[in-house]
């Protein structure tokens, strides 16, 4: 199973605030991203025990997708106890909106829904953004999507 894509992802997450003081090559991430920019967000995935996020699979069927929440269940398990729903776009309920959500997909089936104009568009890109109480995993490609 490829687990370091995801616990590269899992570390930019969590080092994001101390990626000012250093450069991306400092951080072991590979592939090494061509830019860092750093944000406030954030987003609670579980609380008292309790998922309070999910993971939605964005666009059509995707192994790269399917593999990415798998590994980050995995993560949030070992660390919470508790592993976090997973439900493709069309599982979503009205309950389901006001949640905040983890979104695996291609670029080509987010740009528009969530305005996303200047992503990394060459082959094995991926980008990590927060839109709106939601966590976006794009890749602008399934090997992007993985890393």
């Amino acid at each position: 199973m490829m687990k370091t894509p995801i616990y590269s992802l899992l570390l930019v997450l969590a080092l994001a605030p101390l990626a000012l003081a250093l450069d991306s090559n400092d951080l072991g991430i590979i592939p090494s991203p061509k830019e860092i920019r750093l944000g406030r967000a954030a987003m609670p995935l579980v609380r008292d025990g309790k998922p309070v996020a999910t993971i939605v699979l964005a666009g059509g069927p995707c192994r790269q997708a399917e593999i990415g929440a798998d590994e980050i269940n995995e993560q949030v398990e070992s660390l919470c106890g508790v592993r976090l729903p997973v439900k493709s776009e069309a599982q979503l309920t009205a309950a389901d909106s006001g949640a905040p959500w983890v979104v695996l997909g291609l670029l080509a089936d987010l740009r528009m829904k969530f305005a996303l104009t200047d992503a990394a568009t060459v082959p094995q890109g991926y980008q990590i953004r927060f839109v709106s109480g939601k966590a976006l995993l794009v890749g602008c490609d399934p090997l992007g999507l993985l890393y």
